[in-house]
């Protein structure tokens, strides 16, 4: 009897390993074709039939596109460089308060040509005496002040990296997206059908749509603070350079007898322009200049991509057009598979908040222009550093 029953068990456990080893070369190569690289070139109609008997979770090649890209992780932003960005960020605008607030007039001797024909009383005033409460609230209201505006500059710093990252990682998924386009088997004089190209033409509108689809909601979310850092950094150099520019011309001007140099080492009454310090926005411009024009720089190169992807898909598109028979109950087809191929990526433009493109324009000009500005303050030798 235990002869038998170990036969019979024998006999079962056979026939369970007989059953494995034919359904494992079938899962195996359909789990192969569908989870293999998307990009495969011309493939067999048998291959592509196997494909959609045996894996039903990819139905079609977009869903297949979004497993890899999440699988991928491109669409994730890695904290280190967040944290590297604002690292440099924290300690450029911590120099650049101190140096506001002390070290440009303790380092270069402007402390005393200020205070020189200020009487003791009025900075007993202003102060108080030693050790007095009235001294430590002007230390606290000082350092109040260095915090705040620390916390300012750092924030807007922050911010400008933000969408830095965000173009990097829009970068990446562009690229990714490049390497991986659907299937175009059709080469050479072979002939396409307008309803293949447009179904082409769909499946790579819906991968963009999903790759860029995240970038797009954070690019919302910081498309109007960007802006307007952008212009307030723009109007931080055009200040500075007026401020340089104006009280050195003045002179020249006929009938003008009030000095107006400022730089250190005149003289007494300045009129207004004593008020006008050309060194505070050149310092805050200077701070956000450098994260300002990365992130522009980002901007054209994920704009870049997008416009040489929607060139390739035009190009394929006006292939099919010219490939393909055409016929009068074709002409509905004509006209949706020229309108698909333009207006594909036309969304996916990085754009300012009155619609116009970011470009290679905007880095440009911040650039020269604190160029031109750091220039100008050298000449007029006005003391101040570059972050």
């Amino acid at each position: 009897g235990e002869e038998t029953e170990e036969k019979e068990k024998e006999e079962r456990d056979q026939e369970k390993r007989e059953e494995v080893e034919d359904t494992l070369p079938k899962a195996a190569e359909a789990e192969k074709m569908a989870d293999g690289p998307i990009f495969q070139g011309p493939e067999k109609d048998e291959a592509r039939d196997h494909v959609e008997i045996h894996s039903s979770t990819y139905s079609s090649f977009s869903d297949r596109f979004q497993r890899l890209l999440l699988n991928a992780g491109i669409l994730h932003i890695n904290h280190s460089s967040l944290l590297e960005l604002t690292v440099v960020s924290m300690c450029s605008c911590f120099l650049a308060v101190v140096f506001l607030l002390h070290l440009r007039w303790t380092a270069t001797g402007s402390l005393t040509n200020r205070f020189y024909h200020t009487e003791a009383m009025n900075l007993i005033q202003t102060y108080g005496l030693p050790e007095s409460f009235d001294r430590a609230l002007a230390l606290a209201a000082e350092m109040l002040v260095m915090w705040f505006s620390f916390e300012r500059l750092y924030d807007m710093s922050t911010l400008l990296h933000a969408a830095t990252l965000t173009f990097k990682q829009r970068n990446a998924a562009l690229r990714f997206l490049r390497e991986h386009q659907p299937p175009w088997t059709f080469a050479g004089r072979d002939a396409v059908t307008l309803q293949q190209a447009k179904d082409y033409c769909e499946e790579v509108v819906r991968c963009s749509d999903f790759a860029l689809e995240l970038s797009d909601a954070r690019w919302r979310m910081l498309q109007k603070p960007v802006e307007f850092l952008v212009s307030l950094v723009e109007v931080l150099l055009l200040a500075a350079f007026l401020l340089i520019l104006v009280p050195m011309l003045l002179p020249f001007l006929p009938n003008f007898q009030i000095p107006v140099r400022w730089h250190g080492s005149t003289s007494a009454n300045f009129g207004c322009w004593a008020f006008l310090d050309p060194v505070v926005p050149l310092t805050l411009a200077l701070v956000l200049v450098s994260p300002t024009v990365h992130m522009l720089l980002q901007a054209h190169f994920a704009n870049s991509e997008i416009q040489r992807q929607q060139s390739i898909l035009r190009s394929r598109a006006e292939f099919a057009l010219c490939r393909s028979p055409l016929k009068q109950e074709e002409d509905v087809e004509y006209v949706q598979l020229r309108n698909s191929s333009r207006k594909a990526f036309a969304k996916a433009l990085l754009k300012w908040n009155h619609g116009r493109v970011l470009g290679v324009v905007e880095p440009i000009i911040v650039l020269y222009s604190a160029l031109l500005v750091v220039g100008l303050a050298a000449i007029s030798r006005l003391n101040f550093i570059i972050i």
